[in-house]
């Protein structure tokens, strides 16, 4: 799945479980983390579409920064 954006695609995860409602996922600072997607695939395994964009397409598309120290300064 890929979302058009004015300044490019954006490819946001996407976990399909179909029998209720949309959520959307924030992702954290981190970028779409393992976490991130993890809660996803939970969600849809729950029964619900759960959609989590990557915000950082634009400048660092598929980031994932480590939970650390630099990766909280990279990530501000």
């Amino acid at each position: 799945m890929a979302a058009c954006t004015t300044s490019g695609n954006a490819s946001p995860i996407l976990a399909d479980g179909g029998i209720f409602p949309g959520v959307v996922v924030a992702m954290e600072l981190f970028g779409v983390s393992a976490h991130v997607r993890d809660v996803c695939e939970r969600l849809a395994a729950d029964g619900y579409l759960a959609l989590a964009p990557d915000l950082y397409h634009r400048d660092a598309p598929g980031i994932e920064l480590p939970h650390d120290a630099a990766g909280r300064e990279r990530g501000f």
